[in-house]
């Protein structure tokens, strides 16, 4: 592993931490760079991933990661080695690794008495500092402290980045690949969701130390979709299914994908599994078990003419699975194509269709499917189920290692919970 290259750290710290109000910027932001305020914008949960992370034991060369100070936790997909990002000072601290064309580096610069962060200039500074372009950026939160999330193309590649508030530190993730990596890569999200707060850190008591400077080649990076949806192909005013967290429908026996799907009532079908959360959303029509607490978010979905809906994605994690439901509605006079979804689906994780078929739950129109890649060297199931009543679009999602369909007790037992509430608000 070698060090990655500096430069684009280097743009995001310099437009970042404010004095006196006052933020410090490496060059005015271009057009095209105008960020999200996070101070004014609701941050977003975490993004639906296309799987949880693999544990750390089984990722092949992973190493987790904590400076001596102790106060964060990450986990690289190698050795990281420490550099210094020129013109940022002794109070930056840097790690990264490249593998191939791939860079991930984080950042953590010590922020003064009388200083204080400036994250939608942050935003706008590294974009500015890296003469790139903004694709798109998000309000998050980190561990309960604000931060920000961007896509920018720079270099004709692209950058995907974090930087987060911590009070007495700011932090900087950054993802760069040359080839098809996207905020919602398994490796990428990965390592943003491996990054966690563990303690603060007093600049005043810390003493960093000094790293030599590394030149190292120019990493090129690859244009990134919105980073947490998946988006199916639109027309105008044809609405396809989003793309990266909006898999499609799985059919519950694989090995004979042509049996059709009985119509189920629109009540609970199945009972809650011991252990999970019976979830019923306040504004998207509908109930559903999960295995733990789940987590909402809503954030434009990108549609085929340039215009956006709202999507709605609401998720939960179990062991080394990943459930979610999606929601938005069509506008006026729009049509939904759930087989160019469920293609959309599968494409977007490399996947290959098992088996497909049609269902119907209360009067609502669907697809089940199910779909078989490899993620991190091993199989891995997309098994999915999708509805329409023709003006709103929801969408189940059941993501595991390993070859599952929707009879796996713990598949049916979120599908079989899923039930219609309603009209949604």
């Amino acid at each position: 592993m070698r060090p990655v290259r500096a430069v684009v750290l280097a743009a995001v710290v310099a437009g970042t931490v404010a004095t006196g109000g006052a933020a410090v910027m490496a060059a005015p932001a271009p057009p095209g760079t105008g960020c999200i305020d996070p101070t004014t914008a609701p941050a977003t949960a975490e993004p639906v991933s296309t799987l949880p992370a693999v544990p750390t034991t089984q990722a092949a060369g992973a190493v987790v990661f904590t400076p001596p100070e102790g106060d964060f936790s990450v986990t690289f997909p190698g050795q990281p080695e420490p550099q210094t990002v020129p013109g940022t000072g002794a109070e930056t601290s840097t790690w990264g690794v490249i593998d191939g064309t791939a860079g991930y580096l984080v950042s953590r610069t010590l922020v003064g008495a009388g200083q204080s962060i400036d994250l939608q200039g942050g935003c706008e500074g590294a974009v500015a500092g890296m003469g790139g372009t903004l694709i798109s950026s998000v309000a998050i939160t980190v561990d309960g402290r604000p931060g920000i999330e961007f896509v920018a193309s720079v270099q004709g590649g692209t950058a995907v980045q974090r930087i987060i508030d911590a009070g007495t530190a700011m932090y900087q993730l950054v993802a760069t690949d040359a080839g098809t990596l996207t905020a919602a890569d398994p490796i990428v999200v990965a390592f943003f969701d491996s990054f966690h707060l563990t303690a603060a850190i007093d600049p005043a008591a810390t003493t960093l130390p000094a790293v030599p400077t590394v030149a190292v080649p120019t990493i090129p990076v690859p244009t990134v979709a919105v980073p947490t949806v998946a988006v199916p192909t639109v027309a105008v005013p044809t609405v396809a299914a989003p793309t990266v967290a909006v898999p499609t429908i799985a059919v519950p026996t694989i090995a004979v994908p042509t049996v059709a799907v009985p119509t189920v009532a629109g009540s609970t079908t199945a009972p809650v599994p011991a252990g999970w959360t019976l979830y019923t959303s306040p504004t998207d029509g509908y109930s559903v078990a999960f295995p733990t607490e789940p987590t909402t978010s809503s954030q434009p979905m990108p549609t085929g003419d340039g215009g956006s809906l709202p999507l709605s994605t609401t998720r939960a994690s179990g062991g080394d699975r990943e459930f979610a439901v999606n929601y938005f509605a069509l506008p006026a006079g729009g049509t939904f194509d759930a087989e160019a979804g469920r293609d959309g689906s599968l494409g977007d994780f490399s996947a290959t269709l098992v088996s497909s078929v049609p269902i119907e739950l209360a009067g609502r129109t669907g697809l089940e499917f199910v779909g078989s890649f490899i993620q991190d060297g091993q199989p891995a199931t997309v098994v999915s189920r999708i509805y329409t009543d023709g003006s709103n679009v929801h969408q189940l999602l059941a993501l595991s290692f390993g070859t599952v369909d929707a009879t796996d007790p713990e598949i049916a037992g979120f599908f079989g919970t899923f039930t219609f509430t309603g009209a949604p608000s």
